[in-house]
C-alpha cells in the first residue's frame, strides 16, 4: 500500500489536493497519468453502454435547486450518523467506529445509539467516551443567485430523472431505454480517512434504465454467466445468472443483466475477478429510494464498494410528479395484428376455424416486437397475411434499474490489484501510456529515427512517451512502473532494414516489426 501511494504521487497519478496549505481530507488531484487513466476507464465504460442502440448520454448541471432534492428525498434523508467528542470536538462516522467492534450493516439508528450510550466507544484522539450520535446531512449547501437555496449534487441521477419526458420523446416514446451520465458528485463526508475510497468530490458514471417489462431481451445471451453473490440472508456463493433468477434471489432480469455487464466491464478494466463480488443490502442499510440494491465490491484491505446496481422502482419519477405537478407517466403500448382483408378467405382455408382467427387478433406483443410469423395450434402464418398496429393500454410510470459506478474507487482498485514488485500490469486499454519509444543509445542517427517513430504514433492518436535517459533497462523499468504495456526500441539494425523491436511488458518477450507495418501492428496490440 505504501509503495503504491508513493508511486502514484512520484509518477503523476494522484496528488493530495491543497497540499501547499496542509491539505484537506477527502480531496485529491489527478496528475497527468492519473487523468489519462481516468479518461480511459470512462471511455471503456461508455463502450459497454453506448453500444446498445437504446442508450444515450446527457450532461446536467452540478448545482441543483433545493426543490429537486427535496422531492427526491435527499434534503430530509441523505444522512450519515455522526458522533462528536465532547472534549476535543473530533467528529466520526458512527457506523465506521462500530465496524471495528461489530457488523453494523444491519443496525438501526436506535441500535447504534444504544451501543454509544453504553460508553464502549471512545475517541481515538483523546480517549473520551463517545455517548451521543446524531444525523448529519451530507450535501454541500450553496446559494443560487444570492437568494435561491441549492446544493452540489450528491448524485448525477436526478438530472436524468427530471429529463425523463425529454428523453422519452427522444427515444420516440418507446421503452425500454437507458440514459447515462458521467460527472462529478459531492458529499460532505464527516471524516474521510480512507484516501481515494471516501472523497468529498468524486467522479461518477451512472445509468438510469427505464422499462415496463421486468423480463429482459438480452437475458438469454448472458443466462449462463456466473456471478459471485452474497445475498442478505445467505452466504457467499457462485451462481449462474439464470439460477439467480430461477431461485427468486433477484426477480428482475434487467438487474441481473447489468450485474453481469458490470462484472465484464470491471474485469476488462483490470479488476481481479477473484476479488470481486456482489453483496445485497440489508433492509436497514437500503437507500430511501431503493427496492433492492447490490453493492459491487472488490477486495482491497477489506471488501470495498466500487459500484451499485439498484432497483429504484418508480420512486423517483413518482416523487417528481407529486412535487412538480408535471406528468411523468406514459402510455403502455402493445402490438397487435389484424388479418389483411384481401387475405381473409385464404386464411380461413388455412385454419378452417373462424375462432382461431379471433384468437390471433386478440394476441398482444411487445410494442418493439418485429413479428415475422405467428404459430397457433401448430399452424404458422407468415407476416404477408397480416398487418401490425399499436394499441394503447392505459398510462403507467416506468420502473428504473440504476447501475452506479464510482470511477475514483474503480481506478484505485485497478492500481491496487495490478501493482506488484514495482510493475503496474495495466490492461492496454486502461494504461495511460501505450508505448515507450527509445533509441538504444544516445547517438544522433538513432535518436532521429526514434523521434520519427514517436511522432508518427502520436499523430495516429497513440499516447506514447519518448525517453533517451539512462540505460535501456532503467527505461524499461520506468515504463513498467507506470503500466506501459509495450516499448519500442530503435537500434543499429533499424538503420539497416527499418525494423524496430517491440517489447511486451508482461511476457518479457520481444519481436521485430518493420516501421512501415508498425501502425497496423499497434492497432492489433491495442485492440
Amino acid at each position: 500500500m505504501e509503495d503504491l501511494t508513493a508511486m502514484c504521487k512520484r509518477r503523476g497519478f494522484i496528488y493530495p489536493a491543497f497540499e501547499t496549505y496542509g491539505g484537506v481530507a477527502g480531496f485529491y488531484d489527478y496528475g497527468p497519468l492519473g487523468s489519462l487513466m481516468k479518461k480511459n476507464i470512462e471511455e471503456l465504460w461508455r463502450s459497454f453502454y453506448l453500444s446498445h442502440k437504446n442508450f444515450a448520454e446527457i450532461a446536467c448541471p452540478a448545482i441543483v435547486p433545493e426543490a429537486v432534492l427535496k422531492a427526491s428525498g435527499h434534503v430530509d434523508r441523505f444522512t450519515d450518523f455522526v458522533s462528536t467528542c465532547p472534549k476535543c470536538k473530533s467528529s466520526y462516522r458512527a457506523n465506521r467506529l462500530l465496524k471495528e467492534e461489530i457488523d453494523s450493516s444491519s443496525l438501526t439508528f436506535d441500535g447504534m445509539r444504544d451501543i454509544f450510550k453504553s460508553g464502549k466507544i471512545k475517541c481515538s484522539k483523546c480517549g473520551e467516551k463517545l455517548t451521543e450520535i446524531s444525523a448529519f446531512n451530507l450535501m454541500f449547501e450553496t446559494k443560487i443567485g444570492g437568494d435561491l437555496k441549492g446544493f452540489l449534487r450528491p448524485e448525477t441521477a436526478q438530472g436524468i430523472f427530471i429529463n425523463f419526458p425529454n428523453m422519452y420523446r427522444y427515444f420516440r416514446e418507446k421503452l425500454p431505454f437507458g440514459v447515462v451520465q458521467i460527472g462529478r458528485g459531492y458529499r460532505n463526508e464527516i471524516s474521510p480517512r480512507q484516501g481515494m475510497i471516501r472523497l468529498r468530490e468524486f467522479n461518477m458514471a451512472e445509468v438510469e434504465f427505464f422499462f415496463d417489462d421486468p423480463l429482459c431481451k438480452e437475458f438469454e445471451g448472458i443466462k449462463d454467466e456466473k456471478l459471485n453473490i452474497f445475498p442478505k440472508d445467505g452466504h457467499e456463493i457462485e451462481l449462474k445468472a439464470h439460477e439467480i433468477y430461477d431461485k427468486n434471489i433477484i426477480r428482475n432480469q434487467s438487474q441481473i443483466y447489468f450485474m453481469v455487464l458490470t462484472r465484464k466491464f470491471l474485469i476488462e478494466a483490470g479488476v481481479d475477478p477473484g476479488r470481486l463480488r456482489f453483496r445485497q443490502h440489508h433492509t436497514q442499510e437500503m437507500a430511501h429510494y431503493a427496492k433492492d440494491c447490490w453493492d459491487v465490491e472488490v477486495y482491497l484491505d477489506e471488501w470495498t464498494e466500487v459500484a451499485g446496481i439498484a432497483d429504484r422502482g418508480t420512486y423517483d419519477l413518482d416523487s417528481h410528479m407529486r412535487s412538480s405537478g408535471k406528468d411523468f407517466s406514459v402510455e403502455r403500448k402493445r402490438k397487435k395484428i389484424r388479418i389483411k382483408e384481401e387475405k381473409m378467405e385464404e386464411v380461413k382455408k388455412i385454419f378452417d376455424k373462424t375462432d382461431l382467427i379471433k384468437k390471433i387478433e386478440e394476441m398482444e406483443f411487445d410494442e418493439n416486437a418485429d413479428i415475422d410469423e405467428i404459430t397457433i395450434e401448430k399452424i404458422t402464418l407468415k407476416k404477408e397475411f397480416f398487418d401490425q398496429y399499436i394499441v394503447k393500454k392505459g398510462k403507467f410510470v416506468p420502473s428504473v434499474i440504476e447501475p452506479s459506478y464510482g470511477i475514483d474507487r474503480i481506478l484505485y482498485s485497478i492500481l491496487f490489484h495490478n501493482f506488484k514488485q514495482g510493475v503496474l500490469a495495466l490492461p492496454p486499454k486502461i494504461a495511460p501510456i501505450k508505448f515507450g519509444v527509445f533509441p538504444l543509445l544516445r547517438k544522433k542517427e538513432l535518436k532521429e529515427r526514434a523521434r520519427d517513430v514517436f511522432e508518427m504514433l502520436n499523430k495516429n492518436g497513440t499516447k506514447c512517451y519518448y525517453d533517451e535517459g539512462g540505460s535501456i533497462g532503467r527505461r524499461y523499468a520506468r515504463m513498467d512502473e507506470i503500466g506501459t504495456p509495450f516499448c519500442i526500441t530503435v537500434d543499429h539494425q533499424t538503420l539497416e532494414d527499418s525494423t524496430i523491436t517491440i517489447r511486451f511488458r508482461d511476457a518479457r518477450e520481444q519481436i521485430r516489426v518493420n516501421i512501415k507495418d508498425l501502425a497496423e501492428k499497434v492497432r492489433d496490440l491495442l485492440g
